[in-house]
């Protein structure tokens, strides 16, 4: 079974522990058997190509996490001494629940 450790939760680990009580932990294994849970990730990488116009929660998270985006492609590529890395496979990716809940995305 599943179990919740209250001192290392967030809101994001309570609310998966809520959703896998309420469908029960067989029907939990078996989407995440056959891949299911990742379908976000799916169609925001291979589906939705417009990695150019990503938000996240706010006007304010967006430009940090766009700034520590950068900064990591920058930091990569100076530590790139023997130019092997391709830094447009660095992607920032957001993932919203309404993509999963349009069937025409699916």
């Amino acid at each position: 079974t599943f179990e919740q450790d209250d001192e290392c939760s967030s809101p994001l680990v309570t609310w998966t522990s809520q959703q896998v009580h309420q469908m029960g932990y067989t029907t939990y294994k078996t989407l995440y058997e056959n891949n299911i849970l990742q379908m976000a990730y799916v169609y925001k990488h291979y589906v939705d190509n417009s990695h150019h116009d990503e938000y996240f929660v706010n006007t304010h998270q967006t430009s940090e996490l766009q700034r520590r985006h950068d900064d990591a492609i920058s930091f990569w590529t100076e530590a790139d001494i023997d130019n092997t890395l391709n830094t447009q496979d660095v992607l920032l990716l957001s993932m919203h629940g309404q993509d999963l809940q349009d069937d025409s995305k699916l």
